[in-house]
C-alpha cells in the first residue's frame, strides 16, 4: 500500500536523499521560503530544483514574526518570484 504524504521542511530538517523520502510515500513539500523581513532560508532554493526535477509537489510558506504583515508579505513574494524566475532559465 502507498502512502501519500506531504511534509513541511525547512532548513533544520536534515535530507541527505530525495529518492529516499520519494520512497517513504512523500509526494509533496512545503518548504520555508522566509522568516520575517530579512531571513530567507538557505535550504529553500536548492531543494525546490532538486524536489521539481524529480516531479514533485511544491510549495512554501513564510514564518511570520513581529512587525510588519504587510513588509513580511512583500519580502516573502519577492524571494519566491526570484527563485520563480530563476528556475524558468
Amino acid at each position: 500500500m502507498s502512502i501519500n504524504v506531504v511534509i513541511d521542511l525547512s532548513h533544520h530538517n536534515v535530507i541527505t536523499e530525495f529518492d529516499q523520502i520519494v520512497n517513504d510515500g512523500i509526494v509533496g513539500i512545503i518548504h520555508e521560503a522566509t522568516e520575517g523581513k530579512t531571513i530567507k532560508d538557505q535550504e529553500y532554493a536548492n531543494r525546490k530544483v532538486k524536489w521539481l526535477e524529480m516531479g514533485k509537489l511544491w510549495d512554501s510558506y513564510h514564518f511570520a514574526s513581529g512587525g510588519s504583515g504587510i513588509e513580511q508579505a512583500n519580502y516573502f513574494l519577492i524571494v519566491v518570484n526570484k527563485y520563480e524566475i530563476h528556475l524558468r532559465r
